[in-house]
């Protein structure tokens, strides 16, 4: 299989078994459930296209856009970083429609086993997507909160016991059974935020959630060398392909981040 086109984050969807992974090029997919096992090739071919504006661009921002479009768009800010920081209600978000269409709705608060134990957000309709792109290999919600702000204040809160970042070396590596009990840590942290004094018109909003884990398994049992690859660095990657987990392929030669090199201009073979 030979592909040439501009880089997109990877597909992911959970079935029975495993995880089942596709290339995004160009908006169109390729499935890699049988390319494990198989060299891969990739290529970069020396171009960036801002993911929004579609311009070419010398340098990607945030992983995929021009530097008009970081300064501009309303994605780019601080606050999806670290939403509660959010400043909508004082009137200065960069894009009020797109900040009301996906920052002022329901979001979820939840843990999940990937580097470690961690705390995170997202928005219901990015569940298991959000886990997936992590590798967790197991996640459980604590609750959900009427934005993405508040859910900002309840991750803040939660962060003087739970980590909030993954790291990747661990991620790739780790496997078997957590060490921690998740139901135990669920019901904690649910005990928690009712104890807190996060705003009333926050806690009186805020709906918990069963406990209920979702283990995840990936198409990643053997591992190469724990080392990053760029194509900054080596525009030219070649190796076997020996499984993939989060965003990551995994190569006998190191470790591909494909979220990373979105719209970067590739030809890849497989």
């Amino acid at each position: 299989m030979q592909i040439r086109g501009y880089l997109r984050k990877m597909q992911a969807e959970m079935n029975d078994e495993s995880v089942d992974y596709s290339l995004v090029v160009d908006n169109e997919s390729y499935a890699l459930e049988n390319a494990i096992g198989h060299e891969i090739e990739i290529r970069f071919l020396n171009q960036l296209q801002c993911m929004a504006c579609g311009k070419s661009t010398k340098k990607s921002y945030n992983q995929g856009f021009c530097y008009v479009c970081f300064i501009k768009l309303a994605r780019n800010d601080l606050c999806v970083m670290k939403p509660e920081l959010c400043h909508f209600s004082q009137g200065t978000c960069r894009e009020p429609e797109w900040g009301m269409a996906k920052c002022m709705k329901p979001h979820i608060v939840y843990l999940a086993w990937s580097s470690g134990l961690k705390v995170g957000l997202t928005h219901p309709s990015q569940i298991p997507t959000r886990w997936l792109d992590q590798g967790a290999s197991y996640a459980i919600s604590i609750c959900q909160v009427a934005s993405r702000y508040h859910a900002g204040l309840v991750e803040d809160y939660l962060r003087t016991w739970y980590n909030d970042r993954t790291n990747w070396r661990k991620m790739i590596t780790i496997h078997g059974l957590p060490d921690v009990d998740l139901l135990d840590e669920v019901k904690l942290a649910q005990k928690r935020i009712q104890d807190s004094d996060l705003p009333d018109e926050l806690i009186k909003g805020v709906e918990y959630f069963n406990h209920d884990i979702t283990s995840i398994q990936y198409p990643a049992d053997f591992f190469g060398p724990i080392k990053s690859l760029s194509l900054d660095k080596l525009p030219h990657i070649k190796g076997r392909l020996l499984g993939i987990k989060g965003q990551y392929l995994i190569l006998d030669i190191g470790v591909f981040n494909v979220r990373k090199h979105t719209s970067y201009l590739v030809e890849v073979s497989i």
